[in-house]
C-alpha cells in the first residue's frame, strides 16, 4: 500500500488503472492487503494519507472507489465486479468535471480515455446478456452515456479565451471531440440517435481549438461519420453525403501497407462507411466507382450494383424487390425508410428519360403523350405476389402518372409541362436530353444547400 499511495502523492495516476492487463500486479497486491488485514473504513484509510491535504474530496472518493474495486474484483465474473467498476468510472468522471485549476486534472485525462476504452466494451457485453442477468435492454450503455455526458457538459469555452492550437489546449479540451464521438457511438447503439443533436449543436461552442482540422485524424473521421448518419436518418441527404464523403476523403489518406496499424482500421471502416455513402450518392446522382468499391468489399459492390441497375433502368419493380430481399439488413442499418421514400421518383425519372430518348428525340418532337408513357410505367411498376408487403407494392399504379410527372417537375428533375386535359406533356424543343433532364446532383444541391 505504501508504494500505491506514494505513487499518488508523486502524481502517478497510472496506479489507479483498473485494467488488470496493465495494472494487474498492483490490483492483486492491494486486494491481498485489504482481504488479509482488517480495514474498518476505506474512507479513513484514504484520508489518513492526506492526499492534496484532503481538500480534493472528489479525488479521495476516486481512490476509495479504486480500493473497493480491488477488494471486490472477481476476474472470472464481469457481472459480480460490475457495480464497483461503474462506480469507479463515475467517480473518475466526477473528478474531471471539477472546474478548479488548482488540481492536476490534465493528469487524469489519459486514465479517463484508457478506462473509457475498457468500460464501453464491458457495458456492451453486459447489455448483450440483459435477459440472462435480469437487467433492462441497453441499461449499462445508457448509464455510461449519462456519465460521459456530464463530462461533456462540464467542458466550456470562455468567451474571452482566444482560440489556440491543439497542442496548447487543456487536457479536457483535447478530448472534447473524443468524448463527443463516444457519446454519438453509444446513442446509435442504444437506438437513440436523436440524442446526438445536442452533441452536434454544442461541440463548436465548447471548443477552444483554432480549427477543426487540428483534431486527430481518426477522431475527425468518426465525428463526420456519425454526423453523416445523423443527417441521413433525418433525410437530409445532401448534408449526409457531404459529411460521409469528407470522412471518405480522410479515410483514403491512411496508409495501405499491410504492416501499418492503420491498414486494418482503414479496411474495416471503409466497409462501414460505404454502406451509407453509396445510397446517399445514388439518391443525389453521385455514383460510385464500382471497380474501386469491389476492391474494398466485393459483396457490397455486387449488392448495390443490383439496386443501381434498377434505378438507372427505370425499373421500379426491380428496385422494390431489391428492397424487399434486403429488408432485414436495411432495417438494421436504418436505411429502409429513406430508400423507400427517395428511390421511386428517381426511378421514374430514369424511365421518363429513356422514353424521351427513344420516342421524342428520333421524332424531333417535344410532345410525349400519356398513352406512350402509361403502359411502360405499368411495366416498370410490375405485379407482385400476395406475400409481398403492401409498403412495396401499393404506393404507385399506372394511374399515378400525372402525380409522378408533377412531382418530377416540382423537384426540378425534369423541365416540362403537364397538360392533363390533353393527356400530354411538353418540353422545350431540343435534341439535347441534358437540357430536359439536368444532372440530379446539381438540382438537388441547388434546392437543398449545405447547412
Amino acid at each position: 500500500m505504501e508504494s500505491f499511495f506514494g505513487a499518488l502523492k508523486n502524481g502517478n495516476f497510472a496506479v489507479l488503472d483498473i485494467n488488470i492487463d496493465r495494472n494487474g500486479q498492483m490490483v492483486l497486491a492491494i486486494q491481498q492487503y485489504l482481504r488479509s488485514n482488517e480495514v474498518s473504513s476505506l474512507e479513513k484509510l484514504v484520508k489518513s494519507q492526506n492526499l492534496y491535504e484532503n481538500r480534493w474530496t472528489r479525488f479521495n472518493n476516486l481512490v476509495e472507489s479504486f480500493l473497493i474495486y480491488c477488494k471486490e474484483l472477481n476476474p472470472y465474473s464481469l457481472w459480480e465486479s460490475s457495480f464497483s467498476i461503474f462506480q469507479y468510472y463515475q467517480d473518475l468522471n466526477t473528478c474531471l468535471t471539477n472546474e478548479s485549476t488548482i488540481y492536476p486534472l490534465d493528469s487524469l485525462v489519459p486514465l479517463f480515455t484508457s478506462t473509457t476504452e475498457l468500460i464501453i466494451p464491458m457495458a456492451i457485453r453486459l447489455d448483450r446478456n440483459y435477459k440472462i442477468i435480469g437487467t433492462r435492454q441497453h441499461q449499462f450503455l445508457t448509464h455510461i452515456a449519462s456519465i460521459i455526458s456530464k463530462l461533456f457538459n462540464s467542458i466550456k469555452s470562455r468567451v474571452d479565451d482566444d482560440k489556440v492550437e491543439f497542442a496548447n489546449l487543456s487536457g479536457k479540451q483535447k478530448i472534447l471531440l473524443y468524448i463527443a464521438n463516444k457519446l454519438n457511438m453509444i446513442y446509435f447503439k442504444i437506438n437513440s440517435p436523436s440524442s446526438c443533436s445536442n452533441i452536434f449543436k454544442n461541440l463548436k461552442p465548447k471548443s477552444n481549438i483554432n480549427s477543426f482540422s487540428q483534431y486527430p485524424l481518426l477522431e475527425r473521421m468518426q465525428f463526420r461519420y456519425y454526423l453523416g448518419r445523423y443527417y441521413l436518418l433525418n433525410h437530409r441527404i445532401v448534408n449526409a453525403f457531404h459529411q460521409l464523403n469528407q470522412c471518405y476523403q480522410l479515410l483514403v489518406t491512411l496508409p495501405d501497407s499491410e504492416h501499418s496499424a492503420y491498414s486494418v482500421i482503414k479496411r474495416n471502416n471503409m466497409r462501414r462507411l460505404l454502406k451509407f455513402l453509396i445510397p446517399c450518392g445514388i439518391i443525389i446522382g453521385k455514383l460510385p466507382d464500382f471497380y474501386k468499391l469491389s476492391q474494398w468489399d466485393q459483396q457490397l459492390a455486387e449488392l448495390y450494383t443490383g439496386l443501381l441497375l434498377g434505378v438507372k433502368n427505370g425499373n421500379l419493380h426491380a428496385v422494390n424487390m431489391w428492397l424487399y430481399q434486403n429488408e432485414a439488413w436495411l432495417k438494421e442499418s436504418k436505411l429502409l425508410i429513406v430508400l423507400l421514400e427517395k428511390l421511386p421518383i428517381l426511378t421514374f425519372r430514369s424511365l421518363l428519360r429513356s422514353i424521351f430518348l427513344n420516342y421524342c428525340i428520333p421524332r424531333h418532337s417535344n410532345k410525349l403523350p400519356y398513352s406512350v408513357i402509361r403502359p411502360l410505367l405499368a411495366k416498370s411498376i410490375g405485379t407482385y405476389s400476395p406475400d409481398i408487403p403492401a409498403i412495396y407494392k401499393e404506393n404507385y399504379t399506372a394511374e399515378s402518372l400525372e402525380n409522378i410527372l408533377v412531382t418530377l417537375s416540382i423537384q426540378q428533375l425534369w423541365k416540362g409541362n403537364v397538360f392533363p386535359s390533353l393527356q400530354v406533356c411538353v418540353t422545350m424543343k431540343t435534341d439535347d436530353i441534358s437540357m430536359i433532364f439536368p444532372k440530379i446532383n446539381e438540382k438537388v444541391v441547388s434546392r437543398f444547400s449545405l447547412s
